[in-house]
């Protein structure tokens, strides 16, 4: 599915009605686990798809609990493969790991974070 252009198919749906954007973070989700840990060629992938991040804020804010909690998860794991991501992530609304980041001082980082200029997607 992710070599075949899955990916657009899928993140539109998190930015649909709860009951779809719940199944859609779930398969996600799925997708980006490998045997009880994460497939980070695939995560790779998905960080590069800028529209994922906004929709996955989206629905980390959201009132469908569940769907928080596996957007979340995949965030983070989107902010720890890639910095860049935590730029991304804030431009979406989400300032936590920007916070961190900023918390944890600069003797941890190797390169300042890149603020690049993301569309938002309607």
């Amino acid at each position: 599915m992710v070599d075949y252009g899955g990916w657009d198919h899928v993140i539109p749906c998190l930015g649909r009605d709860p009951s779809i954007s719940k199944a859609a973070v779930e398969l996600l989700y799925e997708l980006l686990q490998e045997r009880s840990c994460w497939n980070v060629s695939v995560c790779r992938k998905l960080s590069q798809q800028g529209s994922a991040i906004l929709f996955l804020v989206t629905l980390l804010k959201g009132q469908v609990r569940e769907s928080a909690v596996y957007a979340e998860k995949i965030l983070n794991k989107l902010v720890e493969i890639d910095e860049e991501n935590i730029s991304w992530a804030a431009k979406s609304g989400w300032y936590k790991p920007l916070i961190d980041r900023i918390v944890q001082g600069q003797e941890n980082v190797s390169s300042p974070l890149k603020f690049h200029s993301m569309p938002l997607a309607a």
